[in-house]
């Protein structure tokens, strides 16, 4: 149950908030909580490929599919802007 949990610490959100924060730049700030939420729909995009690829491939490869799924995911989020 632990490491299903670990993830759900928000630790490099931490980090960057803290560090555009202290540049006292309230836009910024704004920003980055931002980009910190178009993050989850391709977390979650991750952790379901790992789900379905691990009933078919040895859990290695399940993780290895998943990072392609949230790249695909997190490309699409990010780049979709720009095409609309």
């Amino acid at each position: 149950m632990l490491p299903g949990i670990l993830p759900l610490a928000p630790t490099f959100a931490v980090i960057a908030l803290l560090a555009v924060g202290s540049k006292g730049s309230m836009p910024g700030f704004r920003e980055a909580c931002l980009a910190g939420v178009k993050t989850i729909p391709a977390y979650l995009a991750f952790l379901g490929a790992c789900w379905l690829f691990n009933e078919r491939l040895d859990y290695r490869l399940a993780v290895l599919g998943g990072i392609a799924v949230w790249l695909v995911a997190a490309l699409a989020i990010f780049l979709a802007p720009r095409y609309l």
